[in-house]
């Protein structure tokens, strides 16, 4: 199944929906940059520790996002 996205950022993905969303992509072959604020080091693709209730947060993950993808 391809889904037509390169990459993605998946926001809350240390655990439960956002987790499996993030491994979901990555089988799919989507290149994932998963933020949360304890992020799984262990999950698919790129983690980012920040918190996206902020502006800080969020420029945070599209900057890490525009390093380490190229492309949103």
């Amino acid at each position: 199944m391809s889904i037509g996205i390169r990459s993605a950022i998946v926001t809350g993905s240390a655990s439960g929906i956002g987790r499996a969303i993030a491994q979901r992509l990555s089988r799919e072959g989507v290149r994932v940059l998963s933020v949360d604020l304890e992020p799984d080091l262990e999950g698919p693709g790129e983690s980012l520790k920040a918190d996206l209730t902020t502006r800080e947060g969020n420029k945070s993950a599209v900057e890490a996002a525009l390093d380490a993808f190229g492309h949103l």
